[in-house]
């Protein structure tokens, strides 16, 4: 679990900054009138949508596989020649990249669930309070 600590905080920092350009974009361009407020309405829609995320990693680890998603790279042709480049400085490889699918899987998940729980809680009390 320690090993997952890194790329979950990294997927939170960089699904809460989306989240948050994404609502802002709302609130420019869609919310012209400003019938709605952003962390009322934006920030619950993108907290169920992130949590609507998380269900789809879960039902992954549990073993559900999409086929569509999968067929595009079946069907890549395989070159002939492959160059590999070396790196010739002996840094070893940053964890986030070492990951198997399961581990990618468990902090896809916690990560979804944590960020869509940040976006659902201030929504939830500001339309419970204001």
């Amino acid at each position: 679990m320690s090993i997952l600590v890194r790329p979950i905080v990294y997927k939170i920092i960089a699904r809460l900054l989306i989240g948050t350009v994404l609502a802002l974009l709302w609130d420019r361009f869609l919310n012209v009138n400003k019938l709605f407020t952003v962390v009322g309405n934006a920030f619950f829609v993108i907290g169920i949508v992130f949590l609507a995320l998380a269900w789809v990693n879960y039902l992954k680890s549990d073993g559900l596989k999409f086929h569509f998603m999968n067929e595009n790279r079946e069907k890549k042709k395989k070159h002939k020649f492959r160059f590999m480049i070396t790196d010739f400085l002996g840094n070893e490889p940053s964890p986030i990249d070492s990951l198997d699918e399961k581990d990618e899987n468990k902090a896809n998940l916690i990560a979804n669930i944590l960020t869509g729980l940040c976006f659902l809680l201030p929504s939830v009390v500001f339309l419970l309070f204001f």
